[in-house]
C-alpha cells in the first residue's frame, strides 16, 4: 500500500466487517503482504466499535503509505454503501470480508484478470476453526499458512480440495475453465468496475438493492457484464463454522 497520498490508487479494496477486531486484524495482516501494492482499503463496518477503530489507527500509523478508511452503517444500508463507493479513489473495486486471509498474489490476480465488461468471482477455502485459530501473524507474513504440508501437519484432513492450494498458474486456469460451478458474485472474493457498482447502487429503479451477493450478481448481469471465474487463482482462507472442509460455492 505504498501509494503517494496525492496519487490515486489502482484498486480500492472494500472489506465488509462484522465488528470483530481479531478477525479483521488477520485480514489486514494478509493485505500488508500483497505483491500488488497500489491500493487503498475501505472498511464497511456494521456499527461503531472502539477496538476496531483503534486497530485501524494502529495500521495507519505503523505501515508506511497505509490508507485505511472506515464507513459506519448508521442508516439505510444502500445509501451508506453508495456513499462508500463515492469515497473510493480507484476505478476498480475488490471485495472481501473480515476473517478472510488473502494469499500474497490475491490482488495481483484481480488486477491482471480484470477486463472491461466483466466482473471476477472467486470463493474462500474453509478451514476447521481449530486450525484456522492456529494461523498467527507470523504464519501469514511468511505465507506458511498457505502451505498444504503445514496445514496437513496441523490437522487439515487429506482431500481433493487441497489441490486448490497446490495448483499453479496453468492448472488454475484449466480448472477454472472446466469447473462445473457457475460463476456468481461472492462478497468474500469478487471485483468489478466502480462505474458499474455506482450504476447498481445509485439507480432509483433499484431502490431496494442491498449488498447481498444475489442482488449484486443480478444487478451486474442486468448491465450486461459477464462473470469470470478465478476461484483457483485468487486464494483466501477462512474459518468453516460448520467444522466441515467445504468450498463456499
Amino acid at each position: 500500500m505504498r501509494v503517494p497520498m496525492n496519487q490515486k490508487p489502482i484498486i480500492s479494496l472494500i472489506i465488509l466487517s462484522q465488528g470483530s477486531p481479531k478477525l479483521l486484524e488477520k485480514t489486514l495482516w494478509s493485505f500488508m503482504q500483497q505483491t500488488f501494492r497500489d491500493f487503498e482499503i475501505l472498511i464497511f463496518e456494521e456499527d461503531f466499535n472502539f477496538k476496531v477503530r483503534m486497530l485501524i489507527d494502529n495500521f495507519n500509523n505503523n505501515y508506511a503509505g497505509s490508507r485505511i478508511h472506515i464507513s459506519l452503517q448508521k442508516r439505510d444500508e444502500r445509501k451508506i454503501f453508495d456513499d462508500l463507493l463515492t469515497s473510493c479513489n480507484a476505478s476498480y473495486i475488490v471485495f472481501t470480508a473480515s476473517g478472510c486471509i488473502a494469499r500474497e498474489d490475491f490482488l495481483q490476480t484481480h488486477y491482471e484478470r480484470r477486463e472491461n465488461g466483466t466482473y471476477l468471482t472467486g470463493g474462500d477455502y474453509k478451514l476447521p476453526i481449530k486450525l484456522y485459530n492456529l494461523i498467527s501473524k507470523n504464519s501469514i507474513l511468511t505465507q506458511r499458512c498457505f502451505d498444504v504440508d503445514w496445514l496437513l501437519n496441523n490437522g487439515l484432513q487429506p482431500s481433493y480440495l487441497n489441490q486448490k492450494l497446490r495448483s499453479g498458474f496453468v492448472l488454475s486456469k484449466l480448472m477454472e475453465n472446466f469447473t462445473p460451478v457457475d460463476a456468481s458474485w461472492c462478497n468474500l472474493n469478487s471485483s468489478t468496475w466502480l462505474e458499474n457498482l455506482k450504476i447498481l447502487f445509485g439507480s432509483e429503479e433499484r431502490d431496494n438493492i442491498n449488498i447481498s451477493e444475489k442482488e449484486i450478481n443480478r444487478g451486474l448481469l442486468d448491465q450486461g457484464l459477464k462473470p469470470k471465474q478465478i476461484r483457483y487463482s485468487a486464494i483466501c482462507l477462512n474459518s468453516d463454522k460448520s467444522e466441515n472442509l467445504v468450498e463456499r460455492h
